[in-house]
Parts: C-alpha cells; structure tokens; sequence
C-alpha cells in the first residue's frame, strides 16, 4: 500500500510540474516566424517605420528593421528559435529601431533573449521589469 501511495504521489508531482512548465507564452510570434521569409537570396526583408507586418508586432517610428532568415549557406539570423530573427539596425537605417507589442505581464517574470548582428556569442537573458501604467519598448 505504501508503494502505492508513493507512485501515486510522485505521478500528480509530476503532473503539477509538467502542467505549470506548458503555461502560455505571453509574447506571441516571439521567434518572428511569420511571415515567413523565403530562403533564397538575400533572406531578408525590410519591414518601415510604422509597420505592423511583422505579425503581432509594430516597428515604432525611428527606423525600419529586418526580418533575416536563417541560411545553411552563409550569413543569415542566428534564431534562438526558429529560422528568422530580426536586425534592429534595419536596411539603411541611420540609428536602431524600435520593436514592440502589448502584453499583460507578472513583474519579474518576464525575459527575453537577444543576441549580436551575424556573432555566434550569445548575450545572457535579460529580466524586463515593468511598473504598472508604464509602457516599455
């Protein structure tokens, strides 16, 4: 009986810990996957001041950004996830860009990860800490 009741134990721990780690991510198309980018060449796809096609996200008003595809071939994104990410210098661009979407979040719960243009050291993730009522980009 004791055995029993240690399996069944140990089975809903597991249940608990599996169901709180499948929780919701709050930032949708987090990896920049749609649109989706074609491989050929250049695999890059500027998107202007003010633009909303990047799905779920709007570049803010300074500068344009690239969406980069992943390339077997030669330069491209290193994605944490996926096959694209994006360059905040954009095409052209005479300054960095801003990148941003709403979301409703719990303080000190959220990261994010980010890394260099076309460099395979990757930067630690960042906590992003917000007040109530402030917006951050």
């Amino acid at each position: 009986m004791k055995k029993q009741l240690a399996y069944v134990v140990a089975t809903g721990l597991a249940a608990v810990v599996w169901s709180a780690g499948a929780a919701a991510n709050l930032v949708s198309n987090g990896s920049f996957e749609t649109p989706v980018i074609s491989n050929g060449s250049p695999g890059v796809q500027t998107v202007t001041a003010n633009g909303t096609t990047i799905t779920d996200w709007t570049v803010g008003a300074s500068n344009s950004v690239d969406i980069v595809r992943q390339s077997s071939s030669g330069p491209g994104a290193w994605a944490n996830a996926g096959n694209q990410a994006i360059d905040m210098s954009g095409s052209g661009s005479f300054g960095p860009a801003d990148l941003f979407q709403t979301i409703t979040t719990t303080v000190g719960q959220t990261t994010f990860y980010r890394s260099g243009p076309h460099q395979t050291i990757l930067v630690p993730v960042i906590p992003v800490v917000t007040q109530t009522g402030r917006t951050m980009r």
